[in-house]
């Protein structure tokens, strides 16, 4: 009984894979096709496909002629997003795609089983911001074949609010090639309209129908057209997209989950000892299938992480060449006009408030506060803090912060508060490290893209933001430690430090202080105390330790920086600074500023200014253990080397064998392997695909 039954499994297993091989000639399950604008100035290197989870074996086609790729000689590659269990898909070629706000650009890709989601698009380009997502649709479908019933589901799967247009479907008793999704091939007016789905969807919305009498060997066709909206009107990307997706309907039954396959697996392979066990003779598909349930349970999805960690794109400085960390906060002035607000990130401002000008602080609207004096480099003004920013400027990110793949898309909190007070021109805002230290454990910044952490995400959300930040700004991924951190990142604690001053009063230097040590040409300091202050374009040193430093300000060339209230006049002195112990961490050879007068440097702070951090591709300040803070930074980022060849193979063969082995088949490895592939299982470079 036992032999009759597992020999009828075994040669069910190989039908029903025979006839998806033949099924999968004709038609494919599903297809996604893409038409786009390149409206950026700067030439297009590729564009990118960001779909959840590891279904890069899905994928049988598309994106390597002119039909589905927009590029030259285009290219299709695969890789798998840092951090996650989901797949980039990316289109390239042997040219960069130049501006044209008036040509559709097209890609498409298509393949087998379950269509996959789509979780964002975008192009990228030579230089930050590296990537300019663009708005998207996600169509879902499933389908009931004992009522002969679709379920079409339009989804914002997305960390950016997005509205649908000219929303449709169509079936078919055949399929449509590819090159016929466009709007030549299946204009809007081909389509049935979709009652109620052409509307705004914030991340995570969805709208779903059910279509009656569908017949299983029918085809469905989706269309839409995407644009950026509500709280992500402000995208660089500013025109339309759209999406035709096709599925045959019988492709979108239910997947059987994990626990189902688990299962099978489990019953496979009791078959297999059972016949063992009672010497009956086996069947080589039996086995074959035994052996196949294994493998499938080794390929089964790792899952995502999740975590409260916001990613935010930098802005272009006022000034060329400026590496200090900008962004632009969008807002409402008193007459209801979209504003956007020139912010910087400055560590080393102790405000918990949003600082802003008083133009500014006009426009906004903003009421009430106490006056009183602030004190830094370069002096003191006068300033109002406490000031209330009325809820109707809605304050927020003009790039909403890219968060993980399934996480709403809150942006970190801003402050409600607003000190109206000085700042240097090109400067119209400054988040400072009170805010910072208030509402998160971690943050930094990794190449173009600043981090957020919020509190209690330990090492989790730092490894988070880099995957996020790392897929963001670089085609290659970066190797990673195992705290989330780049490969070869050095850490040292830091002390947190604010100024004592009068009530009336603001400090406003203060954050952490890093000890660093100090060459000139005539002396060398150890452990100098420097605040980490990345919104100052120059590195200061106080009057009393250029003196340690053997240095005599008479002699010393003079000039102009920027400080907290405006320009300061300086001495420029060439010192080298070792920002760590370890020997195998560069030292920075900088010209630092000394103030001129000592009343611009009432306190005799030393300041790190970004002409060091601008340097470090990635840095962070840690505050998990907020007794003992750190400081982390990378010199530079090492990419994820590719494996050989020789090492997928090795790493696929070991797992067959323990598959053959388990399912007790006395098959020659080589047999084995040309089985598996005839069957449709996916080659060993996607089978061991690893995380990038």
């Amino acid at each position: 009984m036992v032999h009759k039954l597992s020999s009828w499994l075994g040669r069910t297993a190989v039908l029903v894979l025979c006839l998806s091989s033949i099924a999968e000639l004709q038609a494919a399950d599903w297809m996604i096709n893409e038409d786009y604008y390149q409206t950026d100035s700067r030439g297009a290197s590729d564009f990118e496909f960001l779909l959840a989870g590891d279904v890069a074996a899905r994928i049988t086609g598309g994106g390597e002629t002119s039909i589905t790729n927009a590029f030259s000689d285009p290219t299709r590659s695969t890789s798998l997003q840092p951090g996650f269990n989901n797949t980039i898909v990316r289109f390239a070629g042997s040219n960069a795609i130049p501006v044209s706000p008036t040509t559709k650009r097209h890609f498409g890709i298509f393949g087998t089983g379950q269509k996959p989601a789509v979780i964002t698009k975008a192009w990228s380009f030579p230089n930050a911001p590296f990537r300019v997502p663009v708005p998207k649709s996600n169509f879902d479908f499933s389908y009931d074949p004992l009522n002969e019933a679709l379920r079409i589901t339009l989804e914002n799967i997305s960390p950016y609010s997005v509205t649908f247009a000219n929303v449709g479907y169509t079936l078919s008793s055949s399929e449509y090639p590819i090159d016929q999704l466009t709007a030549n091939g299946l204009p809007p007016s081909a389509f049935q309209s979709l009652f109620g789905f052409d509307r705004e969807y914030l991340p995570g919305d969805f709208v779903s129908a059910i279509i009656s009498n569908v017949p299983a060997h029918a085809f469905a066709v989706t269309h839409a057209t995407a644009s950026f909206s509500g709280n992500s009107i402000g995208m660089d990307y500013q025109s339309t997209g759209d999406e035709w997706a096709q599925v045959r309907v019988a492709a979108a039954v239910a997947e059987p989950g994990s626990l189902l396959l688990a299962l099978l697996a489990l019953i496979g392979l009791g078959f297999a000892h059972s016949v063992r066990a009672n010497r009956l003779p086996m069947g080589k598909s039996t086995g074959v299938t035994a052996s196949l349930l294994c493998l499938a349970l080794a390929m089964l999805p790792a899952g995502r992480a999740a975590a409260d960690v916001f990613v935010v794109p930098l802005a272009a400085p006022p000034t060329a060449g400026d590496t200090r960390p900008f962004i632009d906060l969008k807002a409402k002035d008193t007459t209801g006009k979209d504003i956007t607000i020139k912010t910087l990130i400055d560590g080393g401002s102790a405000s918990s408030e949003l600082k802003v000008t008083a133009a500014v602080g006009g426009q906004l609207g903003v009421s009430g506060g106490t006056a009183g004096t602030e004190r830094g480099i370069n002096g003191t003004s006068p300033s109002t803090a406490g000031a209330s920013i009325p809820p109707a400027a809605g304050v927020g990110f003009s790039s909403p912060p890219v968060t993980p793949a399934g996480q709403a898309a809150a942006s970190p909190p801003l402050p409600t508060k607003a000190t109206v007070g000085t700042l240097p021109p090109g400067r119209q805002a400054t988040l400072g490290s009170g805010y910072l230290e208030a509402n998160f454990d971690f943050n930094g910044r990794l190449d173009g893209y600043y981090l957020f952490v919020a509190k209690g995400q330990g090492a989790t959300g730092v490894a988070t933001a880099n995957a996020i930040a790392s897929y963001l700004a670089f085609a290659t991924a970066v190797a990673t430690n195992p705290d989330g951190r780049p490969k070869d990142t050095k850490s040292e604690e830091v002390t947190p430090f604010r100024h004592s001053v009068p009530p009336d009063e603001e400090a406003i230097d203060g954050g952490f202080v890093l000890g660093v040590d100090v060459r000139s040409a005539s002396a060398t300091q150890a452990n100098v105390p420097f605040i980490l202050k990345s919104g100052f374009s120059n590195t200061i040193i106080s009057a009393q330790w250029a003196s340690l430093l053997g240095l005599n300000l008479g002699s010393l060339p003079t000039g102009q920086v920027e400080t907290n209230f405006g320009t300061m006049a300086v001495g420029f002195a060439q010192l080298e600074l070792d920002l760590f112990s370890d020997p195998s961490f560069p030292s920075f050879l900088i010209p630092v500023s000394i103030a001129l007068n000592p009343a611009d440097n009432p306190f005799g702070d030393n300041v790190l200014g970004s002409d060091v951090l601008g340097q470090i591709p990635y840095w962070d300040i840690d505050q998990t253990n907020p007794l003992a803070p750190v400081f982390s930074a990378a010199a530079r980022l090492s990419p994820i080397p590719e494996p050989s060849t020789a090492a997928l193979l090795g790493v696929t063969m070991v797992c067959l064998l323990i598959g053959v082995r388990k399912a007790r088949i006395n098959v020659k490895v080589a047999d084995a392997t040309f089985t598996l592939t005839a069957k449709g299982v996916p080659p060993p470079a996607a089978v061991m695909a690893a995380p990038s």
